[in-house]
C-alpha cells in the first residue's frame, strides 16, 4: 500500500539523519540520496528545528548497547506508526469512494472494517509494549530518549501531511475497485509484518524458532 511505504520512508529518512550505521555500510549514494530527502522534508517542518544537535547530544550520552536499543526502538515505531498512518489515509480514500460511487459504499466499508479488525488491535498492543520498552531496564535516561522519538515522530507526521493535502485521491470505479480488492492481502502482510516486531528487553516468544 503506497500510503504505508510513504511513512515508513518518511520516518526512515528522518533515521538517516539522526541514527548512525551500527552494522553495515549504506548502499553507494543511499545516504546521500536519503539525506537529500530529509533536507527536503525538513523544510518548513517545526518539528525538524534542533532535531539532528539533539540527536548528537543524545548519542554522545548512550553506551553502545544502549544505541542498539535505540536503533531497535526507532525501527519498531517506523512500523507501528507508518500501520497508524495507512489507517487514517486509506480511511479517508474509503469514504470519499463510498461518497462518489454510492453502490460500492456497502464493501468499501465492510473490507475496511475487515482490515482494521485484523491489523488494528496488533498495532494497539505495539503502543503499549513501546511505552514499557522506554523504561529504566533499556535506558539510564528514559525520559530523554522518549522526548528524542516523539519529536523524529512528529517531524515525520507533519511531513506527511504536508504532502497529504496536496495528494489527489482518485476516486474512479476501477481505482476504488483496486483499492477494495488490495485489503485482504495488505492486512495479512501488515499484521505479519507486526508480528515480527521485538522491542528491546522483551523475552522471544515461546512461538519464534
Amino acid at each position: 500500500m503506497p500510503s504505508f511505504m510513504r511513512y515508513a520512508g518518511l520516518l526512515g529518512a528522518l533515521a538517516v539523519m539522526t541514527l548512525p550505521a551500527l552494522a553495515a555500510e549504506p548502499k553507494p549514494d543511499s545516504t546521500d540520496e536519503q539525506k537529500a530527502r530529509m533536507e527536503r522534508l525538513a523544510a518548513g517542518n517545526p518539528h525538524a528545528v534542533g532535531l539532528e544537535d539533539k540527536a548528537k547530544k543524545l548519542y554522545a550520552s548512550l553506551s553502545q548497547d544502549e544505541m542498539k536499543r535505540l536503533v531497535a526502538m526507532q525501527t519498531g515505531m517506523q512500523m507501528v506508526r507508518a500501520v497508524d498512518f495507512v489507517r487514517d489515509d486509506v480511511g479517508k480514500t474509503v469514504a470519499l469512494c463510498g461518497k462518489v460511487n454510492p453502490p460500492m459504499k456497502a464493501d468499501m466499508d465492510s473490507r475496511f472494517k475487515a482490515w482494521q479488525d485484523k491489523v488494528m488491535p496488533l498495532a494497539g498492543e505495539h503502543h503499549k509494549r513501546m511505552d514499557a520498552a522506554l523504561g529504566k531496564q533499556n535506558f539510564s535516561d528514559p525520559g530523554t530518549v522518549k522526548d528524542f522519538l516523539d519529536q523524529v515522530d512528529k517531524s515525520a507526521k507533519f511531513a506527511q501531511e504536508q504532502q497529504s493535502k496536496m495528494a489527489v485521491r482518485v476516486t474512479t470505479p476501477d481505482a476504488c475497485k483496486a483499492l477494495l480488492q488490495s485489503m485482504d492481502s495488505s492486512s495479512s502482510q501488515l499484521a505479519k509484518a507486526l508480528e515480527l516486531i521485538r522491542w528491546p528487553g522483551e523475552k522471544p516468544s515461546s512461538r519464534e524458532p
